[in-house]
């Protein structure tokens, strides 16, 4: 045998060698895969629109007198309550008390007239159109009759609904001018919040569906509602829906002015199958999770349905108690082995 071919042998021996080393020091099969997991679990879903706005009282006014006057009572507290045609507060009345007396006092006169000119006509002594005439004079009379007896009625400013009081702008011995703020009524035993959604919401959109109401100064308490009233048209500035929600409020803590966060609830979904949203793996327009089956994970589509914060809600693919990999499956694949590290795997 040549030197080379010695030689070659050689070499060729060693690599088998190297080889068969190399070999035993390789692993036999890829080691399990650490993850996390989450169990599918039920939940109430809704089906929401969000919104915002501002509260204001279902009626509000800014008492006013319809006369010229001399404030000499005050019935009020501010920031009480008071009922429908209690009376505020009291105008000095003499003058138009006076004016009540001489107006009556002229009717009866014009009434004495219009009836004797009627029995002068009826003997014949008389003429139709003095009667014409004193009939005339006794409706001008009436009328102000009316007048005087709707300006001393005036002289008190009564609440035209039950509400409650706010800051008062007057006091006793004050004279006003018709017009002239007083005093402002709201009725807070229900709110009102004007709201605009985007038009896409406009076959959705119906009265009475339960509105869910929350405020950053009552944090932690939600309020619920409905749809009160929908504008007929859309905002043309906006491209928006114009619709007004109404709130219960008979405990007073919601007030006018505060600003307000609305979810409209289209659908309400109970015993939804929920997982978290980060738990999917979106791939060519379809859905999929690791669902975990003993040691192993398997590749599963499933169709979700409505999102609420970072859940997500499962049509179809899984069933409730199945456990899939929440975090980690970047480096899984089809059939691959995983160890759970998490014990607590309920979803929040």
């Amino acid at each position: 045998m040549s030197r080379t071919v010695q030689f070659l042998t050689i070499i060729f021996l060693f690599i088998a060698r190297v080889c068969v080393l190399n070999a035993t020091e390789m692993p036999s099969e890829i080691p399990p895969a650490p993850i996390e997991s989450v169990k599918v679990s039920e939940r109430t879903l809704y089906n929401v629109a969000s919104a915002q706005g501002e509260l204001k009282a279902e009626k509000s006014i800014i008492l006013q007198s319809d006369i010229p006057g001399k404030v000499v009572d005050l019935h009020l507290a501010e920031g009480k309550s008071v009922q429908a045609g209690e009376t505020i507060i009291k105008l000095e009345d003499s003058i138009y008390s006076a004016a009540l007396k001489q107006a009556k006092a002229k009717h009866e006169l014009s009434e004495l007239k219009y009836e004797r000119v009627k029995k002068l006509l009826a003997k014949g002594t008389g003429s139709s159109s003095e009667v014409e005439e004193a009939l005339a004079s006794l409706q001008f009379d009436e009328a102000s009759v009316e007048l005087a007896t709707a300006n001393v009625k005036k002289t008190r400013i009564i609440a035209p609904f039950s509400g409650v009081l706010g800051l008062k702008d007057v006091d006793i011995g004050d004279y006003i001018s018709p017009g002239e703020p007083l005093v402002e009524l709201v009725d807070i035993s229900n709110i009102l919040v004007d709201f605009y959604l985007p038009e896409k919401y406009l076959l959705q959109l119906k009265e009475g569906l339960p509105v869910q109401l929350q405020i950053d100064a009552i944090a932690g308490k939600t309020f619920a509602g409905k749809i009160y009233a929908i504008s007929p048209a859309l905002d043309s500035t906006l491209r928006a829906i114009h619709a007004r929600a109404i709130f219960d409020n008979s405990d007073f803590l919601l007030k006018p002015g505060l600003f307000s966060r609305l979810n409209i609830v289209f659908n309400t979904f109970e015993r939804a199958l929920t997982i978290p949203e980060e738990a999917i793996i979106y791939k060519e327009n379809s859905c999929y999770v690791y669902k975990i089956v003993e040691d192993k994970v398997a590749l599963t589509e499933v169709r979700i349905g409505i999102k609420e914060k970072d859940m997500v809600q499962i049509l179809s693919g899984l069933t409730k108690d199945d456990e899939i990999v929440l975090a980690g499956q970047i480096k899984l694949f089809d059939g691959a082995k995983i160890v759970v590290t998490n014990k607590n795997n309920e979803a929040k």
